[in-house]
């Protein structure tokens, strides 16, 4: 016969629960509730959070890389910005991946397949899977501090004979139990996983995940004022909101960026499909947030969706040098941050209201593009590979023809009066015959280059 298997976190939780009880009882004092006994959890996971556990002595803590001046992660900007690594403990060695914000990371479920696609878990090398612990969050917080490049403690022993000579070692036993700071070689592995229980409750813990972003202030107070969530905007099947996140200039005038952006915004306003949030509202929305400027691509914009709800954004860049200009626009979702379609356009010899009309209908064509193709709400698949668009070509290109049908004309017209020695009618025909010819001929060129 099959027996159920339970998580081992189930099995701390229960005897840490009893524990207590008993602890309560034999000391005469009343037993805490569920709420108070995770509380204590809580405050006991935040002091070794907190806590300098490392080798050199008092040199690095979980918060040293999470800080929560910082939304949770490092503090470094140029380094959070870039996506390199932190030095550790010992300062010659460095960590192998940048550290991601520890806010919101306990809402991962303990890693599963559906029969389709992977979902939980907490880093993409599977190494904090949750399936010992029942916690992804908990059983990650067990390797940083025995990691040589991080927290480089040598063992569980030396952590477990730290805690055990912490001020909030009588703390740790309130929540487990008398006995559970058990350094002994048959006690010291229950001991570590109590240590990640705790930290992963602190990290699950209000005062971690705030929920304090403006959307989470405009969620509260609709909701609050007694509207449905179908009226608050949110509800399945309702419009998704698509924000322009950044806008890049190089070689041009600021009034051509400034243009060009507000075009941008004109277009992404155009669409029946989509709620626009433009680039000073997402700019609003993200000024107190974990997100830095340079993430316009990847996983980071999960910190987007969070903060603004937006569902897609657009990030586009305009170069170019005298009347000659480059642009780029691109849809991202800001689900797992991939790249829903893109439009690049060049134009050699425009007026500023030349770009802004190519932005305005490109970023038309691009956010309809995705309306047609009826793409879920954070999914890139089946979306097709980056565009170009073709109806701006189009139609200088049919003005090139017409101005070449015009020029045929005329010359024609000139050579038959220049027969007939009617000088004044031949020559000016077969001048705006040659000026036809050649603005057809440009314009034909351009078109080609778009």
């Amino acid at each position: 016969m099959l027996k159920r298997r339970v998580p081992l976190a189930a099995t701390l939780i229960a005897a840490g629960a009893s524990m207590l009880m008993s602890a309560g009882a034999l000391a005469g004092k009343p037993t805490p509730t569920v709420a108070e006994g995770e509380a204590l959890k809580e405050r006991l996971g935040k002091a070794l959070y907190f806590d300098k556990i490392s080798q050199p002595a008092a040199s690095m803590s979980c918060a040293s890389c999470h800080l929560p001046t910082a939304g949770w992660t490092g503090d470094i900007a140029g380094i959070n910005l870039h996506g390199a690594v932190y030095r550790g403990a010992q300062p010659q060695r460095f960590g192998n991946r940048k550290p991601p914000s520890s806010a919101y990371a306990a809402f991962s479920p303990v890693f599963y397949f559906d029969g389709s696609k992977f979902f939980g878990g907490v880093f993409w090398d599977g190494r904090a899977t949750g399936s010992r612990l029942g916690s992804p969050v908990a059983e990650q917080a067990l390797g940083p501090p025995l990691n040589p490049v991080e927290q480089n403690m040598p063992d569980r022993f030396a952590v477990c004979q730290h805690v055990a000579k912490s001020k909030y070692a009588g703390l740790f036993a309130q929540v487990w139990g008398p006995g559970s700071l058990n350094c002994s070689e048959g006690g010291v592995l229950l001991t570590y996983h109590r240590i990640g229980l705790s930290i992963g409750a602190y990290e699950a813990s209000s005062e971690v995940n705030s929920f304090s972003s403006k959307f989470d202030d405009y969620w509260y107070a609709c909701t609050a004022a007694g509207n449905s969530e179908e009226d608050c905007g949110l509800a399945d099947g309702e419009q998704a909101v698509v924000g322009l996140l950044e806008v890049s200039a190089v070689g041009v005038d600021p009034v051509v960026r400034d243009r060009f952006a507000e075009a941008i915004e004109e277009g992404l306003a155009g669409s029946a499909d989509f709620v626009p949030a433009t680039r000073a509202r997402m700019r609003e929305m993200l000024a107190n947030s974990s997100w830095s400027a340079g993430c316009t691509f990847g996983p980071c914009l999960a910190e987007v969706r969070a903060q603004t709800g937006a569902a897609y954004v657009v990030t586009a860049g305009v170069s170019g040098s005298g009347q000659s200009y480059r642009m780029t626009i691109s849809l991202i979702e800001t689900g797992e941050g991939k790249l829903v379609g893109q439009v690049t356009e060049t134009c050699p010899a425009c007026t500023v209201e030349d770009v802004a009309s190519s932005a305005m209908l490109s970023t038309i064509e691009l956010i309809n593009g995705v309306s047609a193709a009826g793409l879920p709400d954070g999914g890139g698949e089946g979306a097709g590979p980056p565009r170009r668009a073709g109806d701006h070509a189009r139609t200088v290109r049919r003005t090139g023809l017409l101005f070449a049908g015009g020029a045929l004309l005329a010359a024609a017209a000139g050579f038959y009066f220049l027969e007939k020695d009617r000088d004044d009618v031949s020559y000016p025909l077969l001048g705006a015959a040659a000026g036809l010819a050649a603005s057809g001929t440009v314009m034909l060129g351009l078109s080609f280059r778009f």
